[in-house]
């Protein structure tokens, strides 16, 4: 039952890996948010970002580029490159 004091600047997020050990009222009190697997990951981000766009001939060749080669280029960029963090 310890608390972790934060200041008013300060946000605390904590990534479980399963919700098994979690009573209801440790989900009710940090604020658990449930997210699958379709709403992770780089496409949502592009989606918004190109919806948010004004000229519709630029979603729609935005959209047609993303669908062509982003995907593939990920995969071969975790495939073939290594990661430096």
């Amino acid at each position: 039952n310890e608390r972790i004091p934060l200041t008013p600047p300060m946000r605390l997020l904590l990534e479980i890996e399963n919700m098994a050990q979690a009573s209801p009222a440790t989900v009710s009190r940090g604020g658990v948010i449930f997210m699958n697997s379709f709403d992770v990951g780089w496409q949502p981000y592009v989606t918004s970002w190109i919806q948010n766009r004004e000229i519709d001939s630029e979603r729609t060749q935005l959209t047609a580029l993303f669908q062509k080669y982003a995907g593939r280029s990920m995969e071969f960029v975790l495939r073939n490159l290594k990661t430096v963090v």
